[in-house]
């Protein structure tokens, strides 16, 4: 006997049902009483689901509507989303297997992250690092005291600072070049971050003023 649930087991979305009514119904007739009220039972079928919101949820992406019985769909960020649009829409972050949307990847290494492993990620790398540059290099074995936070660091003609933001994290950031790195959250290793983030750039550090403006020299 064909019921909803066997229909919906094998046609489990909107677009599968149409499909399957327009196969069928492009058929040639087949005389015999049993199979004509077959037919009909089918269509019957059909249209009751296709017509019942309540045996489906729609893809909050798409749109497309599918079937309780059966579902396709993911939960994510409090959405309801389908396969394609995930694929679509979604990376999985290498480290812990999470969806992350696409249009905030979190990127690092060339590698996809969500937020919280992103962050991790960086602070390992940054605890690792070793100082190049040697105007950090020096800072670092300095015997004076002095506040990280009113360091001057002169990179390509521009003066970068380092400040709070978003709570306990911190960035490097210049407002005549409108621009701001992160450098993690553990104040510890913030030269450390600042080196490992000019990388390759490591030569366009080249003055170092402490708050006193007295200048670090080589």
């Amino acid at each position: 006997m064909i019921t909803i649930e066997k229909i919906l087991k094998k046609y489990n979305s909107e677009s599968d049902l149409k499909d399957f009514q327009a196969k069928v119904s492009g058929r040639r007739p087949i005389f015999g009483n049993k199979i004509s009220i077959a037919r009909k039972n089918i269509f019957d079928l059909i249209g009751d689901i296709l017509n019942n919101e309540e045996g489906f949820i729609k893809c909050d992406i798409c749109g497309e509507k599918f079937s309780l019985i059966d579902i396709k769909l993911e939960a994510v960020e409090g959405m309801n989303l389908c396969e394609s649009c995930i694929d679509n829409n979604y990376s999985i972050c290498e480290d812990c297997g999470e969806l992350v949307d696409n249009e905030s990847l979190n990127i690092f290494n060339d590698t996809v992250y969500c937020k919280k492993c992103y962050f991790i990620e960086k602070q390992e790398a940054y605890n690792k690092h070793k100082i190049n540059n040697p105007l950090i290099k020096k800072l670092c074995f300095m015997p004076e005291k002095y506040d990280i936070f009113k360091l001057e660091f002169h990179i390509d003609k521009n003066i970068f600072t380092i400040d709070r933001y978003a709570g306990d994290n911190y960035r490097l950031g210049s407002f005549g070049a409108n621009e701001w790195i992160d450098i993690g959250n553990i104040e510890g290793n913030l030269l450390q971050a600042i080196d490992y983030n000019l990388g390759k750039n490591s030569d366009k550090l080249t003055r170092l003023i402490l708050d006193d403006n007295t200048e670090i020299e080589l």
